[in-house]
């Protein structure tokens, strides 16, 4: 079987850091609504508005400068990066059985988010199809974790049984 490029295994554990206080913090702010007023800034924002899909008095501007409060960002770039450092680290014994069930991990996941993202956008609009679209940011990171873990332990449980 061709060999895969993955990062090395020390990485594992750093990604699950980064990963799952993401998935916390994000939770947080998202069933909260919290944002801690030390991470409010001005930034820059593309195309301007005031509020969900409205006009703000920007019209014509691609770049403007608004006050943001950049805790939903970093959770999001948490789980992202940790996410994607999940899936490209490798274990300490990465063997062809591994890799195969790593691919195996990332296609179920990807398949499923596809299903999912289709009947979303069949059977939900407006302002909810918005929060679903937000889950959908960190939903193929978090299928593909459980699946490949579950695989994994699966595979290990069987090999001590034997």
């Amino acid at each position: 079987m061709k060999n895969i490029n993955l990062i090395h295994h020390r990485y594992r554990p750093i990604a699950w850091m980064i990963f799952l206080p993401g998935l916390i913090l994000g939770s947080v702010a998202f069933f909260n609504d919290y944002s801690p007023e030390f991470l409010d800034y001005y930034v820059w924002e593309i195309f301007p508005t005031d509020g969900i899909f409205e006009n703000s008095g920007n019209e014509g501007k691609i770049f403007a400068k608004t006050k943001n409060n950049l805790f939903n960002e970093i959770a999001g770039i948490m789980v992202i990066l940790g996410g994607l450092l999940l899936m490209i680290s490798s274990r300490k014994r990465e063997d062809e059985m591994l890799i195969q069930l790593r691919l195996n991990a990332i296609l179920w996941s990807a398949k499923l988010n596809a299903v999912l993202m289709v009947v979303s956008m069949v059977l939900i609009y407006d302002f909810n199809f918005y929060i679903v679209m937000l889950v959908n940011l960190i939903l193929l990171y978090l299928l593909f974790a459980l699946k490949f873990e579950w695989e994994v332990w699966k595979l290990n449980r069987e090999g001590n049984e034997e």
